[in-house]
């Protein structure tokens, strides 16, 4: 049976992070696990969510005195390496964490928001300069720092570099261009041949 402190905690693990808290059918009273998906601040913006992650934790027997056992369900957005050393870094602050350190939950899913945020570029490369993205870039709608390039997700599901995607633009718009005056060249040559033709005739 769960204690009242441990129940209290999963409680406001719930309260913070709502509908990314998945609970097992019989209840975590029961089983005393859950899953929490973890994905970067985005301000809404579920285009810009590059990285995620979907966590199990089962409060063992003796929790907090005994580190709960952690493990991946399912990771996007950054190489397996990337993971293990997170799931690495959070199981030793789930084992510093003090004896009868309520709380510690906390701090261990911390851990990986701040990486989910931290890594949240694109895995794929620059549709246009053939690119990858680097860690400093950053997502169009959060801002740049001094060194970054900004990048975006269009709705299809391809990353750009901002200014990639403003060339290809302006290179679509120009070639658009110059077929419009080439048909419309093409036009007034039909035209003066039929004009021509019927003076001939």
């Amino acid at each position: 049976m769960v204690n009242d402190e441990v129940l209290m905690e999963y409680e406001a693990v719930k309260a913070v992070y709502a509908d990314l808290v998945e609970e097992p059918p019989e209840g975590f009273a029961a089983s005393h696990s859950f899953k929490i998906q973890i994905f970067p601040d985005t301000g809404g913006n579920e285009t810009s969510k590059f990285s995620g992650l979907k966590i199990s934790f089962l409060l063992v027997d003796g929790y907090p005195s005994v580190p709960p056992k952690i493990h991946f369900e399912h990771v996007f957005g950054v190489s397996s390496k990337e993971a293990e050393e997170l799931l690495n870094e959070m199981i030793r602050q789930s084992e510093t964490s003090s004896a009868d350190s309520f709380g510690s939950l906390f701090e261990v899913i911390n851990i990986a928001k701040e990486f989910a945020n931290s890594h949240n570029v694109p895995t794929d490369d620059c549709m246009v300069c053939l690119e990858p993205f680097n860690q400093t870039d950053t997502n169009s709608t959060e801002g740049e720092t001094s060194d970054a390039q900004s990048y975006l997700r269009i709705p299809c599901g391809h990353a750009f570099h901002c200014a990639c995607l403003a060339h290809w633009m302006h290179d679509q718009l120009a070639v658009r261009r110059e077929n419009k005056i080439g048909e419309a060249a093409d036009a007034d040559e039909g035209e003066d041949c039929e004009e021509a033709s019927e003076e001939e005739a």
